[in-house]
């Protein structure tokens, strides 16, 4: 469940924003974790629903800040022409208000 996409630029965007050095070199790390998962995407032999626990798997995983975090910088890449990245701060705030609310 941590393969998706979502799951792994969160993840890297939350890691790489504690130093200057690190924070200039997300884009590229952003950039670097989506080719390698255009390049991976058709590698699996079985598909994740075919699991008993996936339902709850899921469930856990898009609760997760993470995945939230990513999910909002695909949805922002989306729609850059109409202010997306406006709305990913947007996103980014309410996230971690709700993560420090938890």
């Amino acid at each position: 469940m941590k393969n998706h996409l979502s799951y792994k630029l969160g993840e890297t965007m939350v890691k790489n924003s504690f130093t200057l050095k690190t924070l200039l070199k997300n884009p590229l790390d952003l950039l670097m974790i989506y080719l390698q998962f255009k390049k991976d995407k058709f590698k699996h032999d079985n598909p994740l629903s075919s699991y008993k626990d996936y339902e709850s798997a899921l469930k856990f995983i898009k609760a997760h800040p993470y995945y939230k975090i990513g999910y909002a910088l695909i949805k922002a890449q989306r729609m850059w022409y109409k202010g997306g990245y406006f709305i990913f701060i947007k996103e980014l705030k309410k996230i971690a208000k709700e993560y420090k609310y938890k």
